[in-house]
């Protein structure tokens, strides 16, 4: 994960998804829906919840440390929906941004934007 620590600094908490509570579970549910900021790419949406994959299972090992008790880690299902509001961070290579996204911003919005004409390696 090392290679991709300047990309996950750079996103910072507002890069990342935002969980959203399933009204269609009764009472206390521990489903959470990740819903992206809209100018993410497919590529980027996937590597982030490949993370989400790995953090959850290291919340999930109670091996070396003391498991309070409370509400179980939320599970975190993908959805189509996504978060109009995000800020886009700057200078982040081509990939990482949203094709349609990109395509659809103004040209003074996309020239503010500064994307890298390069693609980040999410593998």
């Amino acid at each position: 994960l090392s290679k991709h620590e300047h990309l996950l600094e750079a996103l910072g908490t507002q890069g990342i998804s935002s969980d959203e509570s399933d009204p269609e579970e009764p009472g206390r549910s521990a489903t959470y829906p990740c819903i992206y900021p809209q100018w993410h790419s497919q590529q980027l949406s996937t590597f982030l919840w490949k993370l989400d994959v790995i953090i959850e299972k290291i919340h999930a090992s109670p091996v070396g440390r003391c498991k309070r008790g409370g509400n179980p880690l939320c599970i975190h299902p993908h959805t189509r929906k996504y978060n109009t509001t995000a800020a886009a961070p700057i200078r982040f290579p081509h990939n990482c941004y949203d094709k349609d996204w990109l395509d659809s911003l103004p040209v003074q919005s996309k020239a503010a934007l500064q994307a890298k004409d390069i693609d980040h390696k999410f593998s």
